[in-house]
């Protein structure tokens, strides 16, 4: 009698998980319009209903492919979470964090019986922050979508209120938009650079200058003499025309 009363019991329980599962699965189409704008550094306080499962809805802009690190905080027993593109394709996040004991105590994602990712299962409805980290997100509209309770209609106790921030970090343009020459030497070494002028019949003297007397010295003919750790640059001038060799000394 006990084991099919637990059996029953479990398929209950697994059947509310996936109904949740299906929901927060639903695509953004519907409900989008609705979403509160959630601007990079701002944070939101929503109101969820104690007594019944609640949605909150949230829309992220991506200004450039970046990271996007969302924290909510939460009092709810019961809090899933996920993140959509704008065709409702889930997003896997990179990294979580849960801390609760008013943040200052870390504590794993708890598992789920069927798997479901995005969940916070918070059995003293304690105050929780949860910390959600998306790494090379490209650019877009994302939807954050939040349901207080499971699929069924308990929710559980602690605060309504969640409150939702997110912060934005673009990635920096990588772009090449220079080159240097960098010569390796140890202290001691020394070498002497060549130059090739055009025309090549041409005459005229070649100043040589360090940028950094302490680390290279240059002579007037071009040899370069490493006398500490660090890095010099080695400029050649003839009447304004320049070319320049960085030596870093290790």
């Amino acid at each position: 009698m006990k084991k099919g009363l637990t059996r029953v019991v479990s398929s209950i329980v697994a059947a509310m998980f996936l109904l949740s599962s299906m929901l927060l699965a639903a695509g953004a189409a519907g409900w989008e319009d609705n979403a509160k704008v959630l601007s990079s550094g701002q944070t939101i306080s929503v109101d969820m209903n104690k007594d019944m499962q609640t949605f909150s809805d949230f829309k992220v802009t991506m200004p450039d492919k970046g990271t996007l690190t969302v924290v909510f905080i939460s009092q709810s027993e019961y809090t899933r979470y996920n993140l959509f593109t704008a065709d409702g394709e889930t997003i896997e996040r990179s990294s979580e964090t849960v801390n609760t004991g008013e943040f200052g105590s870390p504590r794993g994602m708890t598992a789920t019986p069927n798997g479901m990712r995005n969940y916070v299962w918070n059995p003293a409805s304690e105050k929780c922050k949860v910390t959600f980290t998306y790494n090379d997100l490209p650019k877009g509209i994302y939807y954050i979508r939040t349901l207080k309770g499971y699929g069924g209609s308990y929710v559980g106790g602690g605060d309504t209120k969640l409150s939702m921030s997110a912060t934005i970090k673009v990635d920096e343009d990588k772009t090449v938009t220079g080159i240097a020459l960098i010569l390796p030497l140890k202290k001691g070494d020394s070498v002497k650079l060549g130059t090739q002028l055009v025309p090549a019949d041409a005459k005229d003297k070649v100043y040589w200058t360090s940028s950094n007397t302490k680390s290279v010295v240059v002579s007037e003919s071009g040899t370069i003499t490493a006398k500490a750790k660090g890095s010099s640059k080695i400029t050649a001038n003839v009447n304004g025309i320049v070319t320049s060799l960085w030596v870093r000394v290790a």
